[in-house]
């Protein structure tokens, strides 16, 4: 046979471009699903015509369903159908793995590639469909036998005849209660919410930079929060003045204390010095009430600063995120709420004004005294008074509330019944400014 004379170096056909090193990403371990959508092209996303308005997940079955909100307000909606369909749902079917599947990554010069859990694939829910179509022939059967004087149909009895078999045997009746233990333990799991990020927010921009996050200390508490869903900035905000509400104050009464004994001490070498006494002159009279002054201002810009960005926020919450600490601290943060906020469920509320204007400020107005009335609201209720489109009203809704599925929403916080029954008055007083709030923005919506 011939000799094929093919050197090291290639022809320049194909060259090489570059090398680089390959590492092993472990930042989403255990949390990174691959999903397809094959009844939609890559060009056109369903979230190109509807919003995700809620993501939920079994985890230990790795299922996952997707709610999207229809457009209502969009031309392609049929008003006059009697169902009235305000969402749908995508649910998944889990592929088996044929190999070992990664997400790769190009980032400083390196391919980092992340292992992926799940390999999922998306298709419409459609039984809501057939329960319409059960309910709509049931209807119909109803109104024939009402039209022909026909009494209601009963229920029909069914009798089911089995063939005598031979009981199974020991392995087979061991197999056969495995499986049913094994089917009520997937209907009793529940479904768990996660959040939901289009694919060019912050937040998605985050997480797809942890996959970079190639560090071999897996159990450390900072991987362990890094593998956790991923959470709202507004969500962030929530959950972390809880944790700092719920703190023991046990540990800042020892540190006074210390401070307290440290004091103690220093007093037992001697008397104190020429400079410390001249300092605690030079804060009385004026200079305290400068010190105190500049205090008060700092913890309104500070109750101020923490509202435009948490929008809403138990007093609670607010004391523990800006340092009051004492009555006066006190005072000062509800001084400042009042001038900028609104009581709603016990909770505080950034003024609609501050940040909007015209309509969106009157449809936040409605808004936030509807949820003062009720907790929960229906989406489809709202759209004839509020007339925005569909983004501004669900930017409106996200602010105050958080998505409950089937076009329902909730208010973000729970009632702090403790705050209302301190402040009883305040409680009245703010309850009769935000009713005044929701007739005017109410009169004006409609107008």
């Amino acid at each position: 046979g011939g000799r094929m004379d093919h050197d090291d170096e290639d022809d320049g056909r194909d060259p090489v471009v570059a090398s680089i090193p390959v590492k092993f990403s472990q930042a989403l371990a255990k949390k990174l699903y691959m999903m397809q959508f094959p009844m939609r092209p890559k060009r056109r996303p369903y979230s190109d015509d509807m919003r995700c308005g809620a993501v939920n997940i079994k985890p230990g079955q790795a299922k996952v369903q997707m709610v999207y909100e229809i457009n209502m307000l969009g031309d392609n909606y049929d008003v006059e159908n009697p169902a009235h369909i305000e969402s749908f749902k995508l649910s998944s079917t889990r592929i088996r793995n044929k190999a070992n599947y990664a997400l790769g990554v190009v980032s400083d010069g390196a391919l980092h590639l992340n292992p992926v859990t799940n390999v999922l694939r998306m298709k419409p829910d459609l039984t809501y469909l057939d329960d319409a179509e059960k309910k709509r022939k049931a209807a119909e059967d109803e109104e024939k036998r009402r039209m022909l004087g026909l009494p209601k149909e009963k229920p029909k009895q069914v009798t089911r005849q089995s063939q005598r078999r031979a009981p199974p045997s020991h392995s087979k009746a061991r197999q056969q209660m495995k499986i049913r233990e094994l089917m009520r333990n997937v209907e009793a799991e529940e479904w768990r919410e996660l959040g939901y990020y289009p694919p060019h927010s912050e937040e998605s921009l985050a997480e797809r930079a942890r996959m970079n996050n190639t560090s071999s200390s897996s159990s450390s508490p900072e991987t362990l929060s890094q593998a956790a869903f991923p959470i709202s900035k507004i969500q962030y905000l929530d959950r972390t003045m809880q944790l700092c509400s719920t703190k023991p104050t046990a540990q800042r009464g020892g540190m006074k204390a210390a401070l307290r004994n440290k004091g103690d001490g220093e007093g037992e070498k001697g008397e104190e010095s020429g400079d410390e006494k001249v300092a605690e002159m030079e804060l009385d009279g004026t200079g305290r009430e400068r010190q105190h002054a500049d205090r008060n201002k700092d913890l309104s810009i500070r109750v101020e600063k923490l509202m435009r960005q948490a929008k809403v926020a138990s007093f609670k919450e607010i004391c523990q995120q800006v340092g009051a600490k004492t009555a006066r601290d006190v005072d000062i943060a509800l001084q400042e709420l009042k001038r900028n906020s609104l009581m709603v469920q016990g909770n505080w509320v950034e003024r609609s004004g501050l940040t909007l204007k015209n309509r969106q400020a009157h449809a936040r107005n409605y808004l936030l005294a509807s949820f003062d009335r009720t907790r929960r609201l229906e989406r489809k209720q709202l759209i004839p008074v509020l007339k925005l489109d569909y983004e501004t009203t669900t930017k409106l809704l996200s602010e105050l509330g958080r998505p409950l599925g089937d076009g329902y929403w909730e208010f973000r916080k729970p009632t702090d019944t403790e705050f209302m029954k301190r402040y009883p008055t305040l409680t009245s007083k703010q309850a009769r400014s935000v009713s005044k709030k929701y007739a005017f923005s109410l009169k004006l919506l409609l107008e």
